[in-house]
């Protein structure tokens, strides 16, 4: 698994397939009014991801803050016909901004049951004693796990961890 940071918690990861995942778009826009990328994705980097064939590549949301989705990149070409995969969620929200991007979209939701495409295998995990929307995606190629934590920056109790630990090692 190759992993290259694009910026903010933005990560472009490539298996051996040669398949893409990228991670929390966040490029023009600005979130929450004020807040802008930093660092900033550099334009070879956005250059190379949109020059991905869409059959290649998915965008994975980790959740719905501003600052995780810029519509404005998901809403043109060549993202428009990008699979999304984003966690499942009790609130229809994150889902239905997503598809006002692009009717031509397949959307994803990944709980923490492992879902397997293109050499990856993905599943997802809600912290119940921190919020229901943030959430932790495990991204694994059979060589390497990637833990996408995004916005869970704060100590996990113990039983959580062991979640986390149990998958793993599955």
């Amino acid at each position: 698994m190759k992993i290259t940071h694009v910026n903010h918690s933005s990560v472009l990861i490539e298996n051996s397939k040669g398949k893409f995942i990228w991670t929390d778009p966040w490029v023009i826009s600005t979130a929450f009014e004020t807040w802008t990328q930093s660092p900033y994705a550099t334009y070879q980097t956005i250059k190379k991801i949109s020059k991905i064939k869409p059959q290649d590549l998915s965008i994975l949301i980790s959740h719905g803050h501003d600052d995780h989705l810029d519509e404005f990149i998901l809403s043109h070409e060549p993202f428009k016909k990008v699979k999304v995969f984003i966690p499942k969620l009790k609130s229809p929200g994150l889902k239905k901004r997503i598809e006002k991007t692009s009717s031509y979209r397949e959307i994803i939701e990944v709980d923490n049951n492992d879902f397997k495409f293109d050499g990856f295998r993905i599943s997802n995990l809600i912290n119940p004693e921190y919020t229901f929307d943030d959430t932790i995606f495990l991204i694994n190629d059979s060589k390497t796990t990637f833990i996408h934590a995004n916005d869970n920056y704060h100590e996990y109790k113990n039983e959580f961890s062991e979640e986390i630990k149990s998958k793993l090692n599955s």
